[in-house]
């Protein structure tokens, strides 16, 4: 994806920065590169404020699902600091029978469209398994028995 210059995007990260720079303690760091934070300051409910700087382009996808639990306060404890979810490397939660965290594609050239899709249609790559499924399907119609 290209990043477009957006004045609202970079005075917002420049307060996230500032407020990290000052007042927030590093937590920890997940496998992507996106850094987690907190402050001892707390919000509205009372509890600490924690937050997250991405790697890149700033998209909540991106976060872990171990880690985004305790951005939202589910656990106390930093996945790396929890001793109950060890995290086993290549798994999102600590199960091993988990598929790893992907982020959320839509967008992106890695996305992906089904074949009658109007992008694939305006000359995307298709596989050549899926143009024969295509072919079969648009050549051999089925047409119900006569009696």
């Amino acid at each position: 994806m290209t990043e477009t210059f957006s004045l609202i995007r970079r005075s917002s990260a420049l307060g996230t920065i500032l407020l990290t720079r000052f007042f927030g303690r590093e937590v920890g760091q997940d496998e992507d590169g996106q850094r987690y934070f907190r402050s001892h300051f707390k919000d509205w409910a009372g509890r600490e404020t924690r937050w997250v700087l991405y790697a890149g382009e700033p998209e909540a996808s991106k976060v872990p699902p171990a880690w985004r639990a305790w951005l939202q306060h589910l656990c106390d404890a930093p996945p790396e600091q929890d001793a109950k979810r060890l995290l086993p490397k290549g798994s999102s939660c600590g199960y091993v029978w988990l598929k790893p965290h992907v982020p959320n594609l839509t967008g992106s050239e890695a996305a992906s469209l089904p074949s009658g899709h109007v992008l694939r249609r305006l000359g995307a790559p298709e596989s050549k398994a899926q143009k024969l499924k295509v072919l079969l399907r648009e050549t051999w119609a089925w047409t119900p028995p006569v009696e």
